[in-house]
């Protein structure tokens, strides 16, 4: 499965990767950047057109008393171009919330993905792992081996 990942902001973070649920190997990261948020709806465009990409999961944004503000409008209006995106090209789409993306924070050094200076790029594929993570769960019913390994690495 290969799959595009999105932290949604004023700076977007996006990555790709890849992931063989048959194979007990970490996912792969095929690419990672950041964009900023008004143009990333069509670098969202052109790297689905060139990228045979399965899935598109973007972190989710709800609104309640801590989120209302300027700086939620721009969020909501990027999520809907992102979901309109996916639509016109058929792309299946979903989200996970914001929190689900921090059990991997600390950790990517740990799976050879840690990008320096590029923290949206870092939370998209702290998303990826997480996704990735629970999906595997979901297939097995058991935290797959290598999510146990860096847990165990971390206590050290």
């Amino acid at each position: 499965m290969i799959a595009l990942f999105v932290d949604p902001g004023g700076t977007t973070g996006w990555c790709v990767m890849e992931h063989d649920f048959d194979v007990n190997l970490h996912p792969t990261l095929v690419l990672a950047e950041q964009t900023a948020g008004d143009r990333f709806p069509e670098t969202l465009r052109t790297t689905l057109k060139s990228m045979d990409i399965d899935l598109v999961v973007y972190e989710r944004f709800r609104i309640h008393k801590g989120t209302i503000g300027e700086s939620a409008v721009p969020v909501i209006k990027q999520i809907g171009k992102i979901e309109m995106v996916c639509e016109d090209l058929g792309i299946p789409y979903t989200s996970q919330p914001p929190a689900n993306k921090s059990f991997f924070e600390g950790r990517l050094k740990s799976f050879d993905m840690h990008m320096s200076g590029k923290q949206h790029a870092r939370d998209a594929i702290q998303h990826g792992l997480y996704y990735f993570m629970t999906e595997a769960k979901s297939r097995d019913g058991r935290t797959p081996s290598w999510v146990l390994g860096v847990l165990q690495q971390s206590q050290h």
